[in-house]
């Protein structure tokens, strides 16, 4: 019995320790569509969430005209918020170089949940 109750305290040690080096709170939600993981970013950066739902598939639209021949389509995506996706149209942006191309960023699926893999410029 004492070996248990050691156990415990130890237990109790560690997490009020590790409980005073977070240096932000992070607030867990549970929304209605199912439950989400989230965890502290690396750095002081945003929380990471990790909807446990997949994302619809992308819509089907029209793209508006091109404003001009150097722009290049960043199509619209689904964004995670207020626990459910929304969608993020699609603009017709300018490549921060020439030759630069626009590599779309998806959702993934980790053992975590969905996780969003942001696109970037090539």
């Amino acid at each position: 019995m004492k070996r248990l109750e050691c156990a415990a305290l130890v237990c109790l040690v560690t997490a009020v320790v590790i409980a005073g080096c977070e240096s932000h709170r992070t607030v867990v939600r549970r929304p209605r569509p199912g439950p989400v993981i989230v965890r502290p970013g690396p750095g002081p950066g945003p929380v990471v969430v990790h909807p446990q739902m997949a994302p619809p598939p992308p819509k089907v639209v029209v793209k508006p005209r091109r404003p001009g021949p150097t722009f290049v389509w960043r199509p619209g995506r689904w964004h995670w918020q207020s626990g459910k996706y929304v969608w993020v149209k699609g603009a017709w942006v300018k490549p921060p170089g020439r030759g630069k191309a626009w590599v779309g960023g998806h959702w993934k699926k980790t053992p975590a949940g969905y996780v969003y893999i942001k696109g970037h410029w090539r």
